[in-house]
């Protein structure tokens, strides 16, 4: 008999962590970095601090305020399966645990599709052997101690959550309708299960990684899943040398915070959808459509695939990964899930 458990899903990307669990869904988004350390007099309402079993770590903005650190290291390949990322995961999960007590998880996560082979099941096992750890959690005035543990664990491909969510209802079933802004093989209405069948590539944008991942009856198609490690940090870099020579963390707060004129960024923005567009013309395929998302979905989503009608902006692109892998999930462990109301 499978133990009861709730269900959580993890996306490290190279930037950026975006989490949630159900029945709450309730989104974490916050950087991929954690550093020993201890909170210190002060400190605002917003940091945060972990204690896994005995050490203290400062954990996401906190982390990267105190340590000064712009996430390079993060971008080794192997980087998915370092005691960081472990202590990532625990912390996060600790996270959406929310309170006291013992919380147990089936975990979905993600990684991308360039690792998959490599990693992907190296990722597994080091999710499965998150049992019974102690953490405390001291977020603003919030604090609380539990213990972590994951039941099981299943490792996508980054995309395929995107494509995921846009085909699949909150339950894990294909949407009964899907209404497109343009004719798709003729047709502006079809159901999740219509969708899925379609030859449509998804363009995945991050802080630190661009990936293409296509899929033709949602089957994988091999040459046209691709990327490489220049995201929206190469943007935002460009623009920090240009401007003002600052981190890419920094003028990424200042454009969120609309402290940049257009016309400082824009240029950036349009280089590095110029070099996404000439790898998907080089493709030389007619996808049926094309689904944006990832951090930087949104922002590249104007200058992406120029006279083109057939493109999609994915729903809160930075959470796609994250939600369609949750609604996988909730296939995968329905039984179990089931029995919790999640």
């Amino acid at each position: 008999m499978r133990t009861i458990g709730r269900l959580a899903s993890f996306d490290r990307g190279f930037g950026w962590i975006k989490a949630m669990e159900s029945p709450a869904q309730f989104p974490l988004v916050f950087p991929s970095l954690i550093t020993p350390g201890k909170a210190m007099p002060g400190l605002g309402s917003v940091a945060t601090v972990v204690e896994i079993e005995g050490t203290s770590y400062l954990l996401g903005e906190t982390a990267v305020r105190q340590s000064g650190l712009v996430l390079e290291p993060g971008l080794r390949e192997d980087e998915h399966l370092s005691s960081q990322s472990r202590l990532l995961a625990i912390s996060t999960l600790a996270l959406l645990a929310g309170g006291e007590g013992s919380h147990a998880f089936y975990v979905v996560a993600g990684l991308p599709h360039i690792l998959m082979d490599s990693q992907a099941s190296h990722l597994k096992a080091m999710l499965q052997s998150v049992r019974q750890v102690q953490v405390t959690v001291a977020r603003g005035v919030h604090r609380y101690s539990c213990t972590i543990s994951v039941l099981d664990a299943v490792v996508f491909p980054q995309g395929l959550g995107i494509a995921m969510d846009f085909c699949l209802d909150h339950t894990g079933k294909p949407h009964d309708t899907i209404r497109f802004p343009y004719a798709v093989d003729g047709r502006l209405v079809m159901t999740g299960a219509d969708v899925l069948r379609r030859d449509f590539l998804v363009i995945d944008i991050g802080f630190n990684t661009a990936l293409t991942y296509a899929l033709n009856d949602m089957e994988p198609v091999a040459r046209f899943c691709r990327g490489g490690y220049r995201g929206m940090a190469h943007a935002y870099q460009q623009v920090g040398q240009a401007v003002r020579g600052k981190e890419p963390w920094a003028v990424q707060e200042l454009i969120a915070a609309g402290k940049m004129q257009r016309s400082d960024y824009e240029w950036a923005y349009r280089a590095l959808a110029d070099q996404l567009n000439g790898q998907i013309a080089g493709y030389k395929h007619p996808f049926d459509f094309y689904l944006i998302g990832g951090g930087g979905g949104a922002a590249l989503y104007p200058y992406l695939l120029p006279g083109l009608n057939n493109k999609t902006l994915a729903s809160e692109p930075q959470l796609a990964n994250s939600r369609g892998f949750l609604k996988a999930g909730r296939q995968r462990w329905r039984d179990s899930l089931a029995a919790v109301g999640a």
